[in-house]
C-alpha cells in the first residue's frame, strides 16, 4: 500500500531504489533491539535521498539535552569520515541550534551553511557539510526526536517528495523503535524475572541466618554485575550500621565500616527508607570514605515487617556504573532480600530458643513429659527417665491412656486434681520401685491464641527428701516437746517437794538440788543447740580461730563427761600420742564438737563397755576418732546422720537419743573449721566418728 502511493505521486529517478527501500522495511519488524533499527534506518535514509551522512538523535527532555544515537556516513573518499556530533554525548539543548528549532516548530526544516567560516586560527576554510535536512520522528503523534541527513553540497537540492519519502521513513523508524524498545522492556522483564527467581532460590537454600546473608551478597553482586556488595545491618541499639556479609569487599573493610543513622550514604538510606545513589563519589561530599577504588555507589534499603532493617551497598570502581535498570532490580531484590534474612533470624532466633530450653529440660533435675492433644506422650528427660527407672523408648510413643503401660509410667500420667486453693492441677504418686520415692506431679494444659489445647507439660519433682524432712522435722518436734517436758517435770517436782517439806534432811536437800541442776543444765543444752541451729542458718556463727594444742581440749573434754560415763557405768579412755601438731581453731566450738561426740559414744554404749578416743597426725591434718562398742549404724543411715533433725535408731529407743541437732552442729563446726567429719560403723559392731582438721602453719 506504501509503495503503491509512493509510485503514484513520485515520479523520479531514484524511484526503483526508493521502492527497493520500502520493500526492505519489512526487516525492521525482524529487529529484536533498537540500536539495530537505528544503524539499519539510518543507512537506508541516506540511501534514498543521495545524503552523505545520517545522525539519528534523542531529545531528553528531563534534562533538555540532544543525545546523538547512531551515525551513518557513506563509503566515499570524497566525503568526511564522520559528523560533527559525538555519539552519547548529551548536548545542551541551547547549545544545539538544530534541537532548539526543531523543539520550536517540530516540522521539517533545511538548514544551510555559508560558504566557508574563519575559525579561532584566523585562516579561512570550507565547510565539509553545508546542507542539513532535519525531520522530527515520534510514536504516537509523541515527538521522541529527531533524524539529521547532510550533504556537502551547500545547493543541495531537496524535493518535497524526497521530504516525504523521508518522514514515511521517519516515522516508520518510531514505530520500529517502540516496538524494539517493548521488545527489550520483555526482554528485560523476563531477565529481572530470571535473576530474582534465582537470586530467591540461592538465599532460600538455608534458613541459617549466616548463610542467608553468604547467598544473598553473593547472588546480589552477579545480578548487579557489580564490583562488590554488602550488606549492613543496624545494630540492636537500632543507631549503629555493621557489615554482616560481604561479597568483593577487602576483609578489612568489613571489620572497620561502621556507620551511624544518617552518616554516609548508608546511613541516610536507612535512615530516610530510600534508594541513594552516587554516580561518581568523587564528587559527592556525602559519600564516606572506606575504600578509594569505589568511584560509583548505590545503596538500597533492607525492610522487614514495615521496618528498616538494614541496607543493601553495590559499589564499582566505574562512574556512572549503575542505571535505571539495575536500580529497579535491585529494589526488587532487596524486599525479598529483606524478608528472607529476617525469616533466618527468627528462624536462628527461635532455633536457639528451642536449643535452650532443650538444654534445660535435659539437664533439669525435675522430670519433665509433654503430652500432646491425642495424650501421646511427645518427650520426656532424662531426669524422668531415671526417676521411673525407664529408658526413654520405654516412656515416649505411647498413649497416656495405654493400659500396658509400665506402672511407674501410669503413676505420672494419671488423671490430677484441682488444688482448690492454687487452681493447680496436682498429684503426688509413691513409687517402690527402683527406689522407694514421692512424687509430686504439675500439670500444665499447652492451648493456643484461641484456647484450642494441643497438649499438657507435666513437671515431676522428686519431694521424697521434702516428705522425709518435714516427717523429721515432726519427729524432732515431738522429741524435743518429750525432751523438754522431762527435766522440767523433773526440776516441778523437786522444787514442790523441797518448799512443802521444810524437813528434808540436808543429804536429800543436795541430792533434789543436784538433780534439778543436772536437769536445767540439760534444758540449756538443748536451747544452746536449738539457738546455734539458728545462727548457722542465718550465717551469724563467727568462729574465733587461736593457735591450739588439740590435746589439751580432748583431755578436758573427756574430763567434764568421766561423770556422765559413770553413771551410765561406760569407760573412756583415751590413746594419744606426747604431742600433736598445732591447729587454728574456736577452743570452745571443737570442745562442743568432742562432747557431743563423746557424749553420744557414752550414751548408745552398754554398761562396762569402753568409749576410746585417739588422734594423731594425718598429713596436713589431725585426725581425731571416737569409737564405741554400742548398737551401730545401718549402712543406709551413715550419709544421713548428720542431717538436721535425724536420728539413728528406732522410734522406740529415741527418748535416749536426744533432738538430732548436735551431729548436725558438729558437722557446721567441723566445715566451718576446713576439716571434714565421717562415720564408720555397722550395726552391732560399734561405731567410729572421725573428724579432721588442717594443720597451723
Amino acid at each position: 500500500m506504501i509503495s503503491e502511493n509512493i509510485h503514484s505521486t513520485l515520479a523520479n529517478p531514484h524511484l526503483d531504489r526508493l521502492l527497493a527501500v520500502f520493500d526492505r522495511l519489512a526487516d525492521l519488524g525482524l529487529e529484536t533491539d533498537q540500536q539495530s533499527v537505528l544503524t539499519l534506518m539510518s543507512k537506508q535514509l541516506a540511501q534514498v535521498v543521495d545524503a552523505g551522512a545520517c545522525v539519528i538523535c534523542r531529545l531528553d527532555m528531563k534534562t533538555k539535552t540532544v543525545i546523538p544515537l547512531v551515525e551513518y556516513v557513506a563509503n566515499n573518499p570524497n566525503l568526511p569520515a564522520q559528523t560533527w556530533r559525538r555519539l552519547n554525548r548529551p548536548i545542551p539543548l541551547e547549545r544545539d541550534p538544530i534541537g532548539r528549532q526543531m523543539m520550536a516548530q517540530s516540522e521539517p526544516f533545511i538548514r544551510r551553511a555559508h560558504s566557508s567560516v574563519t575559525p579561532a586560527n584566523g585562516r579561512e576554510q570550507p565547510l565539509t557539510w553545508q546542507t542539513v535536512l532535519a525531520l522530527p520522528y515520534g510514536a504516537q503523534d509523541q515527538f521522541t526526536g529527531f533524524i539529521e541527513l547532510y550533504y556537502t553540497d551547500a545547493q543541495h537540492a531537496i524535493s518535497a517528495d524526497e521530504i516525504k519519502v523521508c518522514r514515511i521513513l521517519a516515522n516508520h523508524t518510531a514505530i520500529a523503535l517502540q516496538q524494539a524498545h517493548f521488545f527489550e522492556q520483555t526482554v528485560q522483564r523476563l531477565s529481572e524475572m530470571s535473576m530474582l527467581y534465582t537470586l530467591a532460590h540461592e538465599i532460600s537454600t538455608s534458613l541459617d541466618f549466616e548463610d542467608v546473608l553468604t547467598a544473598a551478597v553473593t547472588s546480589l553482586r552477579q545480578v548487579a554485575s557489580c564490583r562488590a556488595c554488602c550488606i549492613f545491618l543496624l545494630d540492636e541499639s537500632q543507631t549503629q550500621l555493621e557489615i554482616k556479609a560481604a561479597s568483593g569487599l577487602k576483609p578489612h573493610w568489613r571489620k572497620m565500616a561502621k556507620l551511624k543513622l544518617g552518616e554516609g550514604a548508608a546511613g541516610i538510606a536507612a535512615a530516610e527508607g530510600r534508594m541513594v545513589y552516587m554516580p561518581d563519589t568523587h564528587k559527592d561530599d556525602k559519600f564516606v570514605v572506606f575504600d578509594a577504588d569505589v568511584r560509583s555507589l548505590m545503596v538500597v534499603p533492607l525492610k522487614a515487617n514495615g521496618r528498616i532493617i538494614g541496607t543493601i551497598n553495590f559499589d564499582d570502581r566505574q562512574p556512572h556504573a549503575f542505571g535505571p535498570a539495575q536500580e529497579r532490580l535491585l529494589t526488587i531484590a532487596a524486599v525479598q532480600v529483606g524478608i528472607t534474612i529476617e525469616n533466618a533470624r527468627l528462624f536462628t532466633k527461635m532455633s536457639e530458643e528451642r536449643q535452650q530450653i532443650r538444654a534445660i529440660i535435659q539437664h533439669m533435675a525435675d522430670g519433665v513429659l509433654l503430652l500432646d492433644e491425642l495424650g501421646d506422650i511427645v518427650t520426656c528427660n532424662p531426669a524422668l527417665a531415671v526417676m521411673l527407672g525407664l529408658s526413654p523408648g520405654q516412656i515416649m510413643g505411647y498413649n497416656s491412656r495405654d493400659p500396658h503401660l509400665h506402672p511407674n509410667l501410669a503413676s505420672v500420667v494419671g488423671t490430677p486434681t484441682r488444688q482448690l486453693r492454687t487452681d493447680l492441677l496436682t498429684a503426688e504418686v509413691h513409687l517402690e520401685s527402683p527406689q522407694p520415692r514421692t512424687l509430686q506431679i504439675f500439670v500444665t494444659p499447652v492451648t493456643g491464641q484461641n484456647k484450642q489445647r494441643f497438649g499438657e507439660v507435666r513437671v515431676i519433682h522428686d519431694v521424697t527428701k521434702e516428705r522425709e524432712l518435714e516427717r523429721l522435722k515432726d519427729d524432732f518436734f515431738s522429741t524435743v516437746s518429750h525432751e523438754l517436758r522431762t527435766p522440767l517435770f523433773s526440776i516441778q517436782g523437786f522444787a514442790k517437794i523441797m518448799l512443802e517439806d521444810r524437813q528434808l534432811p540436808p543429804d536429800r536437800s543436795q541430792e533434789f538440788l543436784g538433780a534439778i541442776k543436772r536437769q536445767a543444765q540439760q534444758l540449756s543444752e538443748m536451747v544452746n543447740n536449738l539457738l546455734d541451729l539458728s545462727k548457722f542458718d542465718a550465717g551469724k556463727i563467727q568462729l574465733d580461730f587461736q593457735p591450739l594444742n588439740l590435746l589439751e581440749i580432748i583431755d578436758q573434754t573427756v574430763f567434764k563427761l568421766q561423770g556422765f560415763a559413770h553413771q551410765q557405768a561406760v569407760i573412756v579412755n583415751t590413746e594419744l600420742p606426747p604431742q600433736l601438731p598445732w591447729v587454728l581453731g574456736d577452743g570452745i566450738r571443737l570442745e562442743q564438737v568432742l562432747t557431743n561426740l563423746i557424749g553420744n559414744a557414752i550414751k548408745f554404749s552398754d554398761a562396762g563397755q569402753p568409749v576410746t578416743v585417739t588422734a594423731g597426725p594425718m598429713g596436713r591434718e589431725v585426725l581425731v576418732q571416737v569409737k564405741d562398742q554400742g548398737i551401730g549404724i545401718a549402712k543406709e543411715e551413715l550419709d544421713q546422720i548428720f542431717s538436721r533433725y535425724y536420728q539413728a535408731g528406732n522410734k522406740s529407743e529415741r527418748s535416749a537419743m536426744g533432738t538430732g541437732l548436735g551431729l548436725h552442729i558438729a558437722k557446721k563446726i567441723v566445715e566451718g573449721h576446713q576439716g571434714r567429719i565421717w562415720a564408720e560403723s555397722s550395726p552391732g559392731q560399734g561405731s567410729t566418728f572421725c573428724f579432721t582438721l588442717p594443720v597451723a602453719n
